[in-house]
C-alpha cells in the first residue's frame, strides 16, 4: 500500500489552480482587492522563480492527453530530469514564502479551494517525491503515464478545470442580471472566460473573435433586411455593429464580457422574432 505523503499546501500547480479559482469567485462576490491580491501573488510566484520552473513542468505532463505511450514515457523522463535539477531548497524557501503570503493576503481557505485536476497534480507531486519507496514511484509513474495516454476531450479539460460550484454560481449571477436562463452560447463564453486564467486568455481570446464574427454577421443581415428593420433600428443596429468592431482593439474586462453577452441576446432576441 502506498504512503500518502503528499503536502498540497506545497503542490505549486494546485495552488495556482486554487489562485486562479480565488480571482474567479472574487469577481463574481466584487470583492475588487481579494482579486487583486490573488492576482499580484500569481505574478510575483509564478514568474522567472523556481515555482514558476516546476509549475512548467507539471503543466508539460497535465496538458498532454491522448499522446502515445513512448511519447508520454519520454516527456516523463524529461520532465523528472529537469525536476531534479530545480535548486531544491532556493524551490522550498519560495514555497513557505508562497503559503505565508497567501494566508496574510488572502486566507487558509484558499488551500481549502476544490480543484477538480486535484488527484492528477498530487499523484504527480507523489511522483516527483525521492522520499517515496521505487514500488511506489514506477506505480505513480504508470498511472500518469496512463492518463496522458487516455484520450481527452480539450473543451471537456477546461470544464473539469472549473469548480463546479463556483461556475454554477457564476451563472446564476448572470441569470439573475440578464435572463432567466442563459444560452449555450453565452454559458460557453462564460466558461472560456473562467478558464481563461489559466492559459493567459488564448483561448478566450480565439473564441471571442469568432463568436464577435458571427454576431456582427447576424446583424449585418438584419440591417439589410428592409422588411424587418426600421431606419431608427437600423441607426441602433449599425452603433452595435460599430462597437463590436471597436473590441478588437480593446482588452478583454468583465465589461467585454456582460457587452457580448448582451449582444448574444440582442440576436437570440432577433431570431426568435423572424
Amino acid at each position: 500500500m502506498m504512503r500518502n505523503k503528499h503536502n498540497k499546501k506545497r503542490n505549486v500547480a494546485f495552488i495556482y489552480e486554487a489562485l486562479t479559482l480565488t480571482i474567479t469567485e472574487s469577481i463574481i462576490n466584487k470583492e475588487v482587492n481579494r482579486k487583486q491580491a490573488a492576482m499580484e501573488i500569481i505574478k510575483e510566484f509564478f514568474q522567472d522563480t523556481e515555482i514558476s520552473k516546476e509549475h512548467n513542468i507539471y503543466r508539460s505532463i497535465v496538458d498532454c492527453k491522448g499522446i502515445s505511450e513512448p511519447i508520454a514515457e519520454k516527456i516523463i523522463v524529461e520532465a523528472k530530469r529537469q525536476h531534479e535539477s530545480l535548486e531544491k531548497k532556493k524551490l522550498f524557501a519560495e514555497q513557505t514564502a508562497l503559503i505565508k503570503k497567501i494566508n496574510k493576503e488572502l486566507d487558509n481557505e484558499v488551500f481549502n479551494t476544490f480543484v477538480p485536476s486535484y488527484k492528477s497534480l498530487a499523484t504527480i507531486a507523489q511522483m516527483f517525491n525521492m522520499d517515496s519507496p521505487i514500488k511506489d514511484r514506477v506505480l505513480l509513474e504508470n498511472k500518469v503515464i496512463s492518463e496522458m495516454v487516455s484520450e481527452e476531450v480539450k473543451s471537456d479539460r477546461k470544464l473539469e478545470q472549473i469548480d463546479e460550484i463556483v461556475m454554477n454560481r457564476f451563472l446564476e449571477k448572470f441569470n439573475e442580471k440578464y435572463s432567466d436562463k442563459l444560452s449555450e452560447g453565452q454559458k460557453t463564453l462564460l466558461m472560456k472566460y473562467i478558464s481563461s486564467f489559466s492559459d493567459n486568455g488564448l483561448e478566450l481570446k480565439a473564441y471571442l473573435n469568432e463568436e464577435v464574427g458571427t454576431i456582427k454577421k447576424d446583424l449585418v443581415s438584419f440591417a439589410s433586411n428592409e422588411a424587418l428593420c426600421d431606419g431608427q433600428m437600423r441607426d441602433s443596429v449599425e452603433k452595435v455593429i460599430s462597437i463590436l468592431e471597436n473590441m478588437k482593439d480593446s482588452p478583454i474586462s468583465d465589461e467585454t464580457l456582460k457587452d457580448v453577452m448582451k449582444f448574444q441576446s440582442l440576436v437570440m432576441e432577433i431570431k426568435n422574432g423572424d
